[in-house]
């Protein structure tokens, strides 16, 4: 599985993933000030799941019509918190990554497929 984690979300989820041998990039690495929207393409055409904090990847996905592999939106804002959403992500629902839209906040996680509308 390959993932794109965005210039918001910091590197030490980026630097979990490295550790477990997932393909990553991070936005910071290509260009820090790319558009949601450049971000989606990219990650499409290289099939990755998106790692976000940001609320506008659900606005362009599911009213804009934006294709994905995957989007998985953590809400923590502290590092650490970013890092144990992912560890759980990781441990339980690795299967739902791809094609899905997941958001976690705390232990809670919610699943929602891409043509739920």
């Amino acid at each position: 599985m390959k993932f794109i984690v965005d210039v918001c979300v910091g590197v030490a989820v980026s630097k979990l993933l490295k550790s477990m041998n997932f393909d990553v990039i991070s936005v910071v690495d290509i260009d820090p000030h790319m558009l949601d929207n450049d971000i989606l393409i990219l990650a499409v055409e290289e099939n990755r799941v998106l790692i976000t904090i940001d609320k506008d990847f659900g606005d362009l996905v599911f009213t804009k019509g934006y294709a994905h592999c995957g989007i998985i939106r953590l809400e923590d804002d502290i590092s650490s918190g970013k890092v144990a959403q992912m560890k759980l992500l990781l441990n339980r629902y690795t299967p739902f990554f791809e094609n899905n839209f997941i958001v976690v906040k705390g232990g809670k996680v919610r699943i929602r497929k891409f043509d739920e509308q």
